[in-house]
């Protein structure tokens, strides 16, 4: 009897591990870019209910090819002061024409700031998905009215 179980428990396992390459569908890797340009803006968005709250936030989203041609290379910042040049995101071209794209929300995390994850960012976005992250207040390594100096000191002080 336990012979018997054990070949049908052994049975069970190797049909559980095998798979036809019928229903396999092609995966990309996940450090290639998917079929979109893709566009970053940053804006602010202000709550007037809340006493003129604001939030500063970049958002990364797929961008038709038609648009993307002509289109300058986003120049990241911190705390106002010019970044790096990315090799992927374009500045402020029109969002893809695609309707239903799904929107996601990266959090940085805290004491983080907005742009730390840049390449997974224009990954998704390259990939169809809109992204938006939010730069936390109150708790973000820098803030849009900081220095340099404060942001910096921000960092170490956190």
């Amino acid at each position: 009897m336990m012979r018997l179980l054990f070949v049908c428990c052994i049975a069970v396992a190797i049909a559980a591990c095998s798979s036809s390459s019928a229903t396999n569908e092609p995966v990309d890797p996940p450090d290639e870019l998917g079929s979109f340009a893709v566009g970053h803006s940053t804006f602010t968005a202000v709550d007037p209910a809340r006493g003129g709250r604001s939030l500063l936030v970049d958002i990364w989203y797929p961008v038709d090819a038609a648009d993307a041609a002509g289109a300058e290379p986003r120049e990241y910042t911190l705390s106002g002061i010019q970044g790096p040049q990315s090799d992927v995101a374009l500045a402020d071209p029109p969002v893809s024409s695609r309707r239903n794209q799904t929107l996601l929300v990266f959090s940085h995390g805290y004491t983080g700031i907005s742009t730390q994850s840049v390449g997974l960012m224009e990954a998704l976005a390259s990939h169809g998905f809109i992204v938006a992250s939010p730069e936390h207040t109150g708790n973000a390594q820098q803030s849009p009215t900081d220095s340099f100096d404060e942001a910096a000191a921000n960092r170490v002080s956190r």
